[in-house]
């Protein structure tokens, strides 16, 4: 038995399931933090290019700043990506039971809009949830749940 979950096993994701994880990571903005980085790339090394072209510290300064951030980026975005490119490739999940052990609703608010996101903990993993699917459920119930092997994204939920 895991402390994450009891009686947890690897299973094969159907079609649908690799499918929907694509969609889920379509949603949660994977491209959009690769274009951010390709962005501050170039950023960092026009600036970079200037400061260098005619001596200008500060934007040197500026632009060997960007470019380190730049690879920062790249580091994060190329381990997500290798993590997501294992779940695609094994097309592995994790089923099994666990506990709800608490509810959460993070609220942010940015640009006049604010975002919404209720979180679902069963021990110590938390799953972002639709509203309907948050609401389905208390802490203290037992679940079963399925989510990805790499990447820990949940592909169900189901009261036991």
């Amino acid at each position: 038995m895991s402390e994450k979950t009891s009686m947890q096993r690897t299973d094969a994701m159907s079609q649908k399931e690799i499918k929907n994880v694509r969609k889920t990571v379509k949603i949660t903005g994977y491209t959009h933090v690769f274009i951010g980085f390709i962005c501050l790339m170039i950023v960092g090394l026009v600036l970079l290019i200037i400061g260098i072209i005619y001596p200008q510290t500060h934007i040197t300064v500026a632009g060997g700043i960007f470019t380190i951030l730049s690879g920062i980026l790249a580091f994060i975005i190329g381990r997500l990506g290798k993590n997501l490119q294992k779940d695609m490739a094994g097309s592995e999940k994790i089923t099994g039971f666990s506990i709800i052990t608490g509810k959460r609703i993070d609220a942010d608010s940015s640009l006049n809009k604010t975002v919404k996101q209720n979180i679902l903990i069963l021990n110590d993993l938390e799953f972002e949830v639709p509203e309907k699917t948050y609401n389905q459920f208390e802490a203290g119930e037992t679940v079963e749940i399925q989510y990805t092997k790499s990447t820990g994204i949940l592909i169900s939920i189901h009261k036991r």
